[in-house]
């Protein structure tokens, strides 16, 4: 299901980028959107279909680690790009899925220098610490200036231990879809990601978060 949700999120980020429009079809051409998504796609090309495709295709026991993971344009904040990193194993126990975002986008004062914020969704482990000072056994959201692994241009110092804010995820499903309703708003329900054709036990789930 959850590599399902990707292609279906993929193709809808390809649509809405190529007719220049955001998930309410408001025409971007007139924001900087377009011109910020294009000098990001000059440096950091989108993830294609057939890559996707092929990174699910050959992933092992359920492990899957991606980036370049463009997703659609926003409607609020709409000049910033956001990028999504993920990386799962889905067979373990408990599962662990993290879900990174970074969001850029370039100032129009002439210089063009990029601003940028970075978050984190992931699972909480109950019974489990990662670190002697933390016990983040519950699904949350953190700030992040490394999303993709390497320091985002133009992210302040951010504290990445605190805030740790609580989502109402119950599975890496709802984490995604946590995360999607926290850039999109209940909006990405009425896309074409979450079908009919759902699993009926994430169609509760989902309905349970929206």
């Amino acid at each position: 299901m959850m590599c399902e949700l990707l292609k279906r999120l993929l193709d809808l980020s390809d649509y809405h980028w190529k007719e220049g429009k955001d998930l309410k079809y408001k025409d971007l051409a007139k924001t900087g959107t377009i011109r910020n998504h294009e000098r990001m796609t000059w440096s950091e090309r989108c993830m294609a279909s057939e890559e996707l495709d092929s990174l699910i295709n050959n992933s092992r026991n359920s492990r899957l680690c991606l980036d370049r993971f463009y997703l659609p344009p926003l409607d609020e904040d709409r000049e910033f790009i956001p990028i999504l990193s993920l990386k799962c194993n889905l067979i373990s126990s408990p599962p662990s899925l993290s879900l990174r975002v970074g969001m850029t986008k370039y100032t129009n004062d002439g210089k063009g220098q990029p601003v940028s914020l970075g978050f984190r969704f992931e699972m909480g482990h109950p019974g489990q610490r990662r670190r002697p000072d933390s016990d983040h056994n519950y699904h949350h959201m953190q700030l992040t200036a490394r999303p993709h692994g390497e320091p985002l241009f133009g992210c302040p110092e951010l504290p990445e231990t605190y805030p740790c804010v609580p989502t109402p995820a119950k599975c890496p499903i709802t984490l995604f879809l946590c995360m999607l309703l926290s850039l999109y708003g209940t909006k990405i329900s009425k896309t074409k990601i979450f079908t009919a054709d759902i699993d009926r036990k994430y169609k509760v789930l989902s309905d349970y978060l929206l």
